[in-house]
């Protein structure tokens, strides 16, 4: 997973998932904005919906999404976190930015 931009102004993140696997993935709506405060990680975000709709991503493709995040975002590192899975498997994928 990668950030492609973020918008400060309209507090979008704009990132892409990238498949290059020789497996289907399959993914919903829901992720997680996490901050890092000294080495630990706190989810800024723990109410997620879930609205039931299940996006799939097929081998060697992408997929570019756009989020828009409740809260305007303090000073310091941050990540999305957002999961996909592999058959009976889910994993965890995560990118970082900073906010200046």
């Amino acid at each position: 997973m990668i950030i492609d931009s973020i918008d400060y102004e309209s507090n979008q993140v704009t990132l892409s998932i990238v498949n290059e696997s020789d497996y289907t993935f399959t993914y919903d709506s829901v992720y997680y904005v996490e901050t890092k405060k000294d080495s630990d990680w706190y989810t800024l975000n723990p109410d997620q919906y879930f609205d039931a709709l299940g996006y799939v991503l097929p081998p060697n493709s992408s997929i570019e999404l756009t989020i828009e995040l409740e809260d305007v975002l303090k000073t310091g590192e941050h990540r999305i976190v957002k999961s996909v899975s592999v058959e009976q498997h889910t994993y965890y994928l995560s990118s970082t930015f900073i906010v200046p």
